[in-house]
């Protein structure tokens, strides 16, 4: 119809109608274009903010899982570090809870953190461009890298942990309460340092245990290197927390 309508206008010379009618063409072009990016950019923030929402979900649980593995990571230390000194000094015996503790602590490892599933899928597709925040993309980026910098660390004392476990035999362990948790030595152990889980432990040659001082003295070590680490980690899940918070805001 426009078009036909034009083409008699250009017939009959009216080039103010012409022009009115370019301009009609234009103006509707232009205002197709414009309803198009308006509705790309609300999908794009949309699916950002559902991102963003995951995000600080995620972050949430990360934030709790840490601070009870910081507090749990310390008492291990503070076993060890009790426990191998009474070991470097041939005068000493341990006190017995501590040496339990002890001997629990070396055959735990504590977890990683968890990484994020939303970042690892922006990150796998090429998509860590939707987030708009270059702030929010750096502090994700370093928070992994972190993780995947530090997961040797983890592994090698997953590896000495186990290797000192079952090479061990001055303890002597329940193996019938063990056969029910056969994970003991990768897992995050509870809180409450004189629980039921010491019960595992029947007794324990403390003389014998002299022998294991190396292994016991590296696994407080590493245990001591993944504090630094969860300590770092933390901070990163804060920072995108903070970074979440104030664009809600």
């Amino acid at each position: 119809m426009l078009l036909r309508r034009i083409t008699q206008h250009v017939k009959d010379q009216n080039w103010f109608a012409v022009f009115i009618d370019f301009f009609i063409v234009v103006i509707g072009v232009f205002i197709g274009i414009q309803v198009a990016n308006w509705n790309e950019s609300l999908t794009k923030r949309a699916e950002e903010k559902a991102i963003i929402t995951q995000l600080n979900d995620e972050f949430t649980e990360i934030e709790s899982a840490l601070n009870k593995q910081i507090e749990v990571r310390k008492g291990y230390i503070e076993d060890l570090g009790l426990f191998v000194a009474a070991i470097e000094d041939k005068s000493k015996t341990a006190d017995e809870k501590i040496a339990k503790r002890a001997i629990h602590a070396s055959r735990s490892t504590g977890r990683l953190p968890a990484k994020s599933a939303a970042f690892l899928q922006l990150r796998s597709s090429g998509n860590l461009a939707q987030l708009s925040d270059i702030e929010l993309q750096k502090a994700l980026t370093r928070y992994h890298n972190l993780l995947d910098r530090d997961s040797y660390i983890f592994d090698l004392l997953i590896d000495l942990v186990n290797e000192q476990w079952t090479s061990n035999p001055y303890v002597d362990y329940d193996t019938n309460e063990n056969l029910k948790n056969l994970t003991a030595s990768v897992d995050m152990a509870v809180t409450n340092k004189d629980g039921p889980h010491l019960n595992s432990i029947r007794n324990y040659d403390f003389e014998g245990l002299r022998q294991f001082e190396t292994k016991y003295e590296t696994i407080l070590q590493l245990h001591k290197f993944l504090l630094n680490a969860d300590e770092k980690y933390l901070t990163y899940v804060n920072k995108v927390k903070a970074i979440i918070s104030e664009r809600e805001n």
